[in-house]
């Protein structure tokens, strides 16, 4: 989880600028207040799950977090990643902002560098599955595992993935039930 939603303050004003300062007919005070307001339930509910918090500061910061989900996968945790690239935001002016539509970004490829983390630690390949959801249809997918090969080029591997990836979600997107 992106470490800025599990801290109260720094999750309000997240919130704030992302959504709640567009919202008509309240005051800037009110519309900070609300923020803060919605992100106590939030920020309780994600901790709560014991989420890994990814920080993008830092080349330190990624490896802390790669480091964590390697301990977790150690402990035959199942880990959920988001590998999308985030949103490009586009300031138009002070208070709008522009997000883009494209329904399937392209995905990270630095995500993948845990199959190798992941195999020197213990030897064992990890899987990558490909997920599918459409809130707006309530459908959920999981496609078939994509499975670390060390025998492949690092760099090349990390790309492998992230294009497999990125195919079988399409695949599943587009999957008639």
């Amino acid at each position: 989880v992106h470490n800025v939603m599990l801290d109260r303050e720094k999750a309000a004003d997240d919130m704030y600028k992302s959504f709640f300062h567009r919202l008509p007919l309240l005051t800037e005070s009110t519309k900070k207040r609300l923020a803060y307001w919605v992100a106590k339930p939030v920020t309780w509910a994600l901790n709560a799950f014991n989420p890994i918090p990814v920080e993008r500061s830092s080349h330190r910061r990624v490896l802390e977090t790669f480091h964590e989900t390697i301990e977790a996968l150690a402990e035959s945790d199942n880990v959920l990643i988001f590998p999308e690239r985030p949103v490009d935001i586009v300031q138009e002016d002070a208070n709008a902002f522009l997000h883009s539509k494209e329904q399937l970004r392209d995905l990270a490829t630095g995500f993948a560098s845990i199959g190798k983390m992941y195999y020197n630690k213990s030897g064992r390949c990890i899987s990558f599955y490909p997920m599918y959801i459409n809130r707006k249809s309530h459908v959920f997918r999981i496609g078939k595992p994509i499975v670390y090969n060390p025998q492949n080029n690092p760099h090349d591997e990390k790309q492998r993935i992230s294009d497999q990836l990125k195919e079988a979600i399409h695949a599943l997107s587009v999957h008639q039930s």
